[in-house]
């Protein structure tokens, strides 16, 4: 009788032994590991060459003040009165050739003001007169409401799958006041591009 005591004792212990190394496996693993991945896109460097000047051609002082807006893509000046001259030099958009990898977007930035779709809002030029005569305000046009045009009705900056460029043009809106002071006015603007 005390021997199979003695056998229910150790089938006892070594049952509860069994149960506490169970629960302490168990309750130990709190924790868990997985593999990460890293991944690289590399491009080229963004490269753009100026191709054309942006030129508003011949215009005329009136009496009235007048904002003109050059299409980017055609050149054409609507706005004012009489403000254009049917002769004198032609006006043109600015013409710009972006370089970079291949189907990649681009934003462009004009004076530091990004484009906004085919817009670049915020950005501000002034033109002055090669001479000072008059009102200052008579001296000087600002250039603002940049807008932004591609070649074959592309409608975003996107650097072409097949040669690895594209050429963008820069219109915007020119104001000019009454009695503007005639002259060759001439101001300067900072391009940039960059991917998105």
């Amino acid at each position: 009788m005390k021997n199979k005591n003695n056998v229910y004792l150790v089938v006892l212990v070594l049952f509860a032994g069994f149960f506490t190394n169970s629960i302490s496996a168990q309750t130990g693993q709190s924790g868990d590991s997985e593999t990460g991945s890293a991944y690289a896109h590399v491009v080229v460097a963004m490269e753009m060459i100026p191709w054309d000047d942006l030129r508003w051609g011949t215009l005329i002082s009136t009496g009235e003040a007048a904002t003109l807006v050059m299409d980017p893509i055609t050149s054409a000046i609507t706005g004012g009165t009489g403000h254009v001259a049917s002769g004198g030099s032609p006006a043109t958009s600015a013409v710009w050739l972006a370089h970079g990898t291949k189907g990649s977007s681009y934003a462009i930035s004009v004076n530091g003001s990004s484009n906004t779709g085919m817009t670049i809002p915020g950005a501000e030029v002034t033109l002055t007169a090669d001479f000072p005569a008059g009102d200052e305000m008579q001296n000087t046009m600002v250039m603002t409401d940049f807008t932004i045009g591609f070649r074959n009705g592309e409608i975003e900056a996107i650097i072409h799958p097949e040669d690895s460029m594209q050429y963008f043009h820069l219109g915007g809106s020119l104001s000019m006041v009454a009695g503007q002071t005639e002259g060759t006015y001439s101001g300067s603007y900072d391009v940039s591009i960059d991917y998105n």
